[in-house]
């Protein structure tokens, strides 16, 4: 009788030991980097950034984390992506309307900014990632912020008529660049084919 009622014990156990790999395999928890898509209005354009956010957690950044000279994903898990509705300038570099992917080198007094034409590498690609695929590379003086950033953050400031400010923002560190839109030229578009149609009346 002790017998029978250990091995129905042990029995018991391992039906509920299943149970509990099973209900795990289910169970969901938060990202180490969750992603985050952001969209802006620029002039008559539209500007989207998807990415992923990674956090201090204790740790140096720049120099530390993410060593000055390196390639940079600008961000974690899957390369940064860039998304342009429109023709725009980067900086002063032409970049026609589609989707890339951006990459940073890091530096303590300039930065290199990456738009580059493969959206399908993970991270920073490593051997695969090819600079003759690049589209445009600059460079950007980082800015000093008072304000500790713990969640690595890319935001949209300075916005103006026809132009915005990109930050790239991490531990005390902005790193900012201006997109352009030719909204003149949208404009007067709009106004030919609306005196088209007026005079088609």
């Amino acid at each position: 009788m002790k017998n029978t009622f250990i091995g129905f014990a042990l029995s018991a156990v391992l039906l509920l030991s299943a149970g509990a790999v099973q209900a795990q395999q289910g169970i969901k928890t938060p990202a180490a980097s969750p992603s985050s898509k952001i969209e802006q209005t620029v002039g008559l354009s539209t500007v989207t950034v998807e990415y992923s956010r990674p956090s201090m957690k204790g740790r140096k950044i720049f120099g530390g984390l993410e060593p000055y000279g390196e390639l940079w994903r600008t961000g974690a898990n899957a390369s940064t992506k860039l998304k342009l509705s429109d023709d725009v300038t980067i900086e002063g570099n032409k970049v026609p309307a589609g989707e890339y992917a951006l990459y940073t080198i890091p530096g303590e007094n300039e930065w290199t900014i990456i738009i580059h034409k493969n959206t399908k590498l993970w991270g920073d690609g490593g051997t695969d990632y090819k600079p003759e695929e690049d589209l445009v590379r600059f460079k950007v003086k980082p800015v000093q912020n008072a304000r500790t950033v713990e969640t690595f953050t890319i935001n949209f400031a300075n916005l103006k008529q026809d132009a915005a400010d990109v930050e790239l923002l991490w531990e005390n560190t902005i790193v900012p660049f201006t997109i352009k839109t030719d909204v003149d030229s949208k404009v007067m578009s709009q106004i030919q084919e609306q005196v088209i149609n007026s005079t088609n009346v």
